[in-house]
């Protein structure tokens, strides 16, 4: 079975479309970046929103982080604030064709509870100590969530084979 590339060419353009509140993130996320870098954090930014228009918000998203981390080695809390919030946008784009508003806000809650606890916690006990506590939560999240759904489809137990 062989694919045309004006197939895959349009199948990939079709998944990557962003959203309203994606592109609302990219441009946020160009004013974010030219606010707390300046010219720099400018450019920089609409490269981010271009790469936005071709690739997934999650990559995206993780170059906004090695872009964050490139132009600001030591920012401050608002500068994150800023930087973050906007890239959250961009994250969600895509959960919210079909999610509540309820659910927007509960994520964007906790986004900003574990980012908070994040950099609390680096400043307090320090970074490996803080990134060992979050490996560690998001491991036990995960195994109780896995749990959870094995229980819920019926899959737990010793006769189901």
């Amino acid at each position: 079975m062989t694919e045309h590339m004006p197939d895959r060419l349009a199948t990939l353009t079709a998944r990557v479309t962003p959203t309203a509140l994606g592109a609302v993130g990219l441009l946020a996320t160009v004013a974010a970046l030219a606010v707390v870098a300046g010219p720099l954090g400018a450019v920089v930014g609409v490269g981010l929103a271009l790469v936005g228009l071709f690739a997934p918000p999650v990559a995206v998203f993780g170059l906004g982080q090695a872009a964050l981390l490139a132009l600001l080695p030591s920012p401050t809390p608002l500068q994150l604030a800023l930087v973050e919030g906007a890239l959250f946008l961009v994250l969600v784009g895509p959960a919210t064709k079909s999610a509540t508003g309820r659910l927007v806000a509960l994520g964007a809650l906790l986004f900003a509870g574990l980012g908070t606890s994040v950099w609390y916690g680096a400043q307090t006990f320090g970074i490996q100590a803080a990134g060992i506590a979050l490996l560690l939560g998001v491991g036990v999240v995960a195994y109780v969530l896995h749990r959870y759904e094995r229980v819920v489809v019926g899959l737990a137990g010793g006769d189901a084979a």
